[in-house]
């Protein structure tokens, strides 16, 4: 084989991995995944309507938080633990979905691969969690308080451990931002952009500028 051969034998595997975890691609419009939502809902519309590829670089990153998500999970021991947990929620005409990292003897803990080491829990981690806190109570699971997000430093290897008490009021709010995402998907309709930090990584930045400024 030569070095484009390797480099094609790589990338494909890399896309097949992530066409296998890629929860939202088939969803309807009434069926919306808590991950979608904590984030920019531009992005989640721009993500459930485009049919094009993301980058290679990006689905490398996804692939290799992926591998150390499972590899923890596998790990974990002399407990009663339930991975990659699926749960819903319904909610007027939609259903919410999430996908818990880890329920461990009643703690939820969401994994993280990070760059740089964050100062808090980042504000749409935080409101993954919360969610899934009562998502999972209102499924019947006994779920504790508090929750947890655990970031491992790509680079440096470091962990760094932030929990959090849940709360309705902040569901709330992520019920309502699903319900959006719905309508607008119904509608066609190009949600408002949110502009944060986040906007530097986003594969939909330059759709976004030019649909109204992402930053």
């Amino acid at each position: 084989m030569n070095p484009s051969e390797v480099k094609r034998l790589i990338e494909e595997a890399l896309y097949r991995a992530y066409e296998d975890t890629n929860r939202f691609s088939n969803l309807p419009p009434n069926e919306v995944h808590v991950t979608e939502i904590t984030y920019c809902l531009r992005k989640a519309y721009y993500a459930r309507m485009s049919q094009s590829k993301p980058p290679i670089d990006k689905v490398t990153i996804l692939q290799l938080g992926r591998a150390l998500h499972e590899l923890i999970q596998k790990y974990v021991r002399n407990h009663e633990i339930h991975s990659e947990l699926e749960v819903t929620y319904p909610f007027r005409e939609i259903t919410l979905h999430g996908t818990i990292d880890l329920l461990v003897d009643g703690t939820i803990i969401e994994l993280k691969t990070v760059s740089k080491k964050p100062q808090n829990i980042y504000p749409h981690h935080y409101a993954q969690v919360n969610a899934y806190y009562h998502m999972l109570r209102d499924a019947g699971y006994d779920v504790s308080e508090p929750v947890y997000v655990v970031y491992i430093n790509k680079r440096t290897g470091e962990v760094k451990i932030f929990s959090a008490i849940p709360a309705q009021n902040d569901f709330m709010v992520t019920l309502m931002r699903a319900y959006q995402l719905y309508n607008c998907l119904l509608q066609r309709r190009l949600p408002a952009p949110e502009p944060s930090h986040l906007c530097e990584y986003c594969e939909f930045r330059m759709e976004c500028s030019l649909n109204g400024e992402s930053k």
